[in-house]
């Protein structure tokens, strides 16, 4: 190498590692700004409730005593508060997840008399129908998000949730807000607990220590040890003849196997009837070791969905059981219509889950919680003849009365409302007068106007912060367009103040706004926001400080923003515009994968018109026909692979799920099985016609690729082995176990790190091939290398393969052969850009954002709470294991925007030789990663526009606030998998490969 060649690479090298400095720092640019705009959208948007301090005392009514005399006559005990208690001490069972359809006898009328859980749990109902003065039986309708932890929440304070809080399901903290635990821990009551550990987060320092028993909540797959430990401890509590000797007053149990078997099975499996049976042996116990001052409830937290989960607002979800019993006659029944109370039996009402908060409080000689917006229920304070109205009034009244004084304290349109007001007064003037029954129903007419325009103005909007969020995220699509679509490709002088200035007004900006929020309170309250929104506002101001300054100087800004585009840039942005439309109304958003599915289909369509039309030679045409056909089939042939939401009715059958349960069938694992067999061959075969299948392909490809498939094959139907019983129990079960959960963390370590460290040490697919081009004994020897050709194309796509790997393995089996089809959908898409020359097209990488949000659908999922597969995170571990519970559940939810993002820098690489500017090339791949970036920040403005423009839509938070979250996330995953992909993986395999070939 001559002297003046080996200074011309040096000066490629170093030319090359600024550029590849440079594109890092700009993607982390736009990812910073679009972090903050999400921020503030967030703050803006998914408000948590206000919560009042202030807590309910025995000593003081929440009116003035002395205007009605309803209490002038009470002599209450020392222990009582507001009014008499009925009960010296309770029961409370909680059944997590005791939908109330579990506890109803099977009816021979119903169609689906041959579903598991029918008649599995007859005891409540044949109890209340023996003996309705001695039991209750209710159908509990719980707030959405119908998630443990709000539940509970709500069980406990009366109040309402908002539907942030169903993110905070794993991360409880102890309650501030006034409730009745603590409130008979404020009166030294003796308090018990046994079951879900979620009850220790929240109320730990009221429960007596020596009679707790917390068990871990979240291992779904454990049906039986939470609820082992419920029955083993309660007995010996409730009669006394547990080793403490301690006295009780409240006893709380929480049994999980009815929840888990849903998770795991679905709640048409043998499991939940097993289950459900357990239950109903375990009630009649419980009903026997009683007393006759004791008061047993037991209820469900929630319901589950067709498949067994739960977190959404569908019927099966919201409504649970509440089953409440005496061994003395009780409860009374009321016929009214004020009440919907006209039919007792096979209808059964309704009541609010808030409601019992009240109803606990005062047969307990508590006082109603602050916060409580829940009202008595009726049947327990009639009294067993039905004809105790003076003390339903009572009840009301005080209920009422607190409730009152909450919204007066509270302030703001509850207090100022009118009609409230004039409520009200109404209350106040029967109690005086002494009219029970009017008085009843004025305090019911108020309670349920109070909690209709709590349901409507909870959440108060930050219009101004979600305005902020929406400006910074359509800036950053402003930006990433002028950056991938706009500026030259040759920059690199002016790379160097783009960086310095962006980087100074980002720190300028942020210092000023910072210190102007500590001084005088400006822009925002909180530093941290003004400090976000500082920086944001500095990148934006350097950013096109710099680019107009380049523009304008080069006297082409005109013509670069407004020349007229190529055919290929109006089909990307219409294929957008038809994405982010969908947003426009909540049918087209509960039919979106439809909608995906067609348009993925009509990519395909057009690229085969378009090949056939503009390529020349018959082969290119063949071949072309042929990889539009393969994005077309498999895309029809992925859509088959569903899971439905509820709003799709029953025009939508789910696939994706063995019928009737929340598990993979057998079928499925033989589907995946002969996949793996077929999609490493397949892979090979494009590596193939570029001489590319040599060097760590095969090594690739031929075992890793198919050793992984075939673990995770194995993983699975050792699963389903284990989900149908046919493993024995006891150490054969325990083994069984231990081996499945070793082959799940050997796969997600090897290829994850073990695989992609390999590559990163230098993997090539090139071979050099020598040959004698003669037949003369002197001839000297050549060599040439095989794969040379598409050298930077089948190196990176070796990243991709190891990631499929780790996306397998977190994935049920028919969301692995999806996550198959998407990989042969991305190598067939790669060769049509190649055969129509479409390298910087954005076709290629908005067709690469079309694959991967279609098939996040086919992959299981849908743009609902319910439908996220917590149970993916328990595949590596039996219990919750930081961070390998995370990394799962995230894989298993994003795989195919991973793969994508990932893919994306092949758009620019493909079929690309050592190139004598890498430093160009490596640009030219960064915009191709900016322009799917711009894609997904697209939908997600459009998510986010609309989200606001229904913010008062009756759908807003079952349908667009759910979409807005898997945008938000989805963004959030594009942008750092696009990061990694050019600046880790992209740069490298370019810098490696220049510095092997010195091009």
């Amino acid at each position: 190498m001559t002297l003046n060649h080996r200074i011309k690479v040096k000066t490629q090298a170093l030319k090359l590692k600024n550029v590849w400095v440079q594109v890092s720092v700009i993607l982390a640019w736009f990812i910073a700004l679009q972090f903050i705009a999400l921020l503030f959208f967030k703050k803006g948007f998914l408000l948590s409730r206000p919560v009042l301090s202030n807590h309910s005392e025995c000593a003081i009514l929440p009116f003035d005593s002395t205007e009605f005399d309803l209490f002038s006559n009470d002599n209450l005990e020392k222990d009582s508060c507001w009014t008499q208690k009925s009960f010296d001490r309770a029961v409370i069972v909680v059944i997590d997840a005791l939908r109330f359809d579990f506890v109803m006898p099977n009816d021979p009328s119903n169609d689906n008399t041959d579903l598991n859980y029918l008649h599995s749990f007859p005891f409540l109902y044949e109890q209340t129908q023996q003996n309705p003065q001695n039991s209750l039986l209710l159908k509990f309708i719980a707030d959405p998000p119908t998630t443990t932890l709000q539940r509970l929440k709500g069980l406990t304070t009366g109040s309402l949730p908002t539907f942030i809080d169903a993110g905070s399901n794993f991360a409880g903290t102890e309650i501030d807000e006034d409730n009745w635990i603590g409130q008979l821990a404020k009166l030294n009551k003796s308090i018990s607990f046994i079951g879900d550990d979620t009850w220790m987060a929240l109320f730990a320092p009221n429960f007596n220590s020596k009679l707790t028993h917390p068990y871990e909540s979240l291992n779904v797959k454990d049906l039986h040890t939470v609820d082992n430990g419920v029955i083993e401890h309660l007995f010996p509590i409730l009669e006394n003849t547990d080793e403490t000797d301690e006295e009780w007053d409240v006893t709380i149990g929480h049994l999980l196997g009815v929840d888990h078997a849903g998770h795991r099975y679905g709640p048409n499996h043998s499991e939940m009837k097993k289950k459900l049976e357990q239950m109903n042996s375990f009630i009649q116990d419980v009903v026997n070791s009683i007393e006759d001052d004791t008061l047993l409830i037991v209820m469900g937290d929630h319901g589950m969905d067709p498949k067994g989960d739960h977190g959404g607002e569908s019927l099966q979800e919201v409504e649970s059981t509440l089953w409440m019993y005496s061994k003395t006659p009780f409860f009374g029944r009321l016929e009214n219509s004020f009440y919907n109370t006209t039919a007792y039996g096979e209808n059964h009402r309704s009541v609010n889950q808030i409601d019992l908060v009240s109803t606990i409080s005062l047969l307990l000689g508590l006082p109603v919680p602050f916060n409580n917006l829940g009202f008595p229920i009726i049947e327990a304070f009639l009294g067993p003849e039905s004809d105790d109205l003076r003390s339903v009034a009572k009840a009301d009244f005080l209920t009422a009365a607190q409730i009152h004084k909450y919204t007066s304290t509270f302030g703001g349109m509850l207090a100022s409302d009118a009609a409230a007001e004039k409520l009200w007064e109404e209350v106040q003037q029967y109690a005086k007068e002494g009219k029970w029954n009017l008085l009843v129903e004025a305090s019911t007419e108020y309670q349920k106007y109070v909690l209709e325009e709590c349901h409507v103005l909870w959440v108060n909007f930050d219009v101004v912060s979600m305005v902020i969020g929406i400006t910074l995220l359509a800036f950053s699509a402003v930006m990433i367009y002028v950056y991938a679509r706009v500026l030259p490709v040759e920059l690199d002088s002016i790379y160097a103040l783009l960086l310095k200035t962006v980087s100074s007004g980002a720190s300028t900006f942020g210092l000023a706004f910072w210190v102007a929020s500590r001084v005088i309170r400006f822009p925002f309250e909180s530093p941290a926001y003004s400090l976000g929104l500082g920086i944001a506002v500095g990148i934006i101001v350097g950013y096109f400080g710099v680019v107009a300054t380049i523009l304008f100087s080069s006297n082409k800004i005109l013509h670069l923003l407004f020349a007229p585009k190529d055919k290929w840039s109006i089909v990307a942005f219409a294929f957008t515009i038809l994405h982010v439309l969908t947003f426009t109304s909540n049918s087209f958003v509960n039919w979106e994968d439809g909608t995906l599915s067609f348009l993925v289909t009509t990519m395909g369509f057009i690229f085969l018109i378009y090949s056939l039309q503009n390529l020349t030679d018959d082969r290119s045409k063949v071949m072309a026909a042929y990889f539009s056909l393969l994005i077309m089939g498999f895309s029809r042939l992925s859509a088959l692979i569903r899971v439905c939401r509820e709003e799709q009715g029953a025009t939508c059958i789910t696939t994706f799920y063995e019928n009737g349960t929340s598990t993979a069938s057998f079928n499925h694992v033989l589907i995946l099985g002969f996949v793996s067999l077929i999609l490493p061959s397949t892979i090979s075969s494009f590596y193939t016609s570029t001489a590319n299948f040599n060097g760590s392909a095969s090594v690739w490809i031929s075992y890793g690729l198919r050793i992984a498939m075939f673990m995770t094959t194995m993983f699975w139907g050792m699963d389903i082995a284990e989900n149908k019983g046919w493993v024995g129990l006891g150490p054969a079960l325990t083994a069984f176990k231990e081996v499945k959960v070793l082959i799940a963390r050997i796969l997600f370590g090897v290829t994850l790190f073990a695989a992609n460290y390999a590559w990163y040490r230098g993997a090539l697919c090139v071979k050099i091939d020598f040959f004698n081009n003669g037949n003369n004994s002197g001839q000297k020897v050549q060599a040439r290398i095989l794969g040379y050709s598409n050298i930077y194309g089948s190196t990176l796509f070796l990243v991709l393969i190891n990631f499929f790997g780790v996306c397998l393995i977190a994935s049920k089996p028919l969301a692995g052969v999806s996550l198959s089809l998407l990989l042969v959908q991305i190598l067939a898409l790669l060769e049509i850009l190649d055969l129509n020359d479409l390298y910087v097209s954005p076709i290629g990488p908005i067709s690469l954002g079309l694959l991967g949000a279609s098939h996040f659908f086919t992959t299981g999922h849908q743009a609902t709470v319910p439908s996220i597969q917590w149970d993916a995170g328990f595949i590596p571990a039996e219990s919750i294991v930081f961070p390998l519970t995370h990394a799962f559940i995230l894989f298993n939810t994003f795989g195919s925007q991973i793969l994508v993002a990932l893919a994306v820098p092949l758009v620019a690489l493909w079929k690309i030789s050592p190139s004598k500017e890498p430093s160009s090339l490596l640009t030219i791949t960064n915009r191709a990663s900016c322009t799917l970036i711009l894609y997904q920040t697209v939908v997600t403005l459009s998510s986010m526009i609309f989200a606001m423009h229904f913010r008062r839509h009756l759908m807003i938070w079952k349908i667009f606030a759910p979409r807005f979250m898997l945008a938000a996330l989805s963004l959030g995953v594009t942008d750092i998998a696009v990061f990694l992909g050019v600046a880790v993986f992209a740069g490298k395999a370019v810098s490696y490969i220049n510095q092997v070939f010195n091009t």
